[in-house]
């Protein structure tokens, strides 16, 4: 993490502990994170399933 605060690679490792339940793999490795954007101390993150 950055002195000025949270950067994208901070975000990606942090949600690499959420878990597919089908895939037991990470979201993160699965390519599920299609876009992560840091605004100041506001994260937003677009997740892509493959299932409804």
């Amino acid at each position: 993490m950055s002195q000025q605060g949270i950067d994208e690679s901070a975000v990606l490792e942090a949600l690499k502990v959420i878990q597919d339940p089908d895939l037991h793999r990470d979201i993160v490795s699965l390519g599920f994170v299609k876009q992560v954007s840091i605004d100041g101390e506001m994260v937003s993150v677009v997740i892509e399933l493959t299932t409804p």
